[in-house]
């Protein structure tokens, strides 16, 4: 759950609510209750970015080190697309 960025040598946690199913080591009623705790906190308010769209917008930012959370609070219509840069596999710390 824990990745070091290769640019920076930061840890970070690497957990997802559509990708994390469980942590290794704890039962499944302390893994739910602690990913749960986690998903919370990610998503506080104090750690969120919130972005005012206009036109010709463009927003980028890196996996690595930052969750991806949109909420559904606009009207209209957006263009999303996805690009993908080829880096390095996420390593745990040594």
């Amino acid at each position: 759950m824990v990745r070091v960025h290769p640019e920076t040598g930061r840890k970070a946690l690497f957990v997802n609510e559509l990708w994390t199913e469980s942590i290794v080591g704890l039962s499944a009623h302390e893994s739910d209750c602690l990913l749960a705790m986690l998903w919370r906190h990610s998503a506080s308010p104090e750690f969120t970015m919130r972005w005012r769209w206009r036109a010709n917008d463009l927003a980028l930012w890196d996996n690595m080190a930052f969750q991806h959370y949109a909420v559904r609070d606009y009207t209209g219509n957006r263009v999303l697309q996805k690009a993908y840069v080829r880096g390095e596999r996420p390593v745990g710390p040594s």
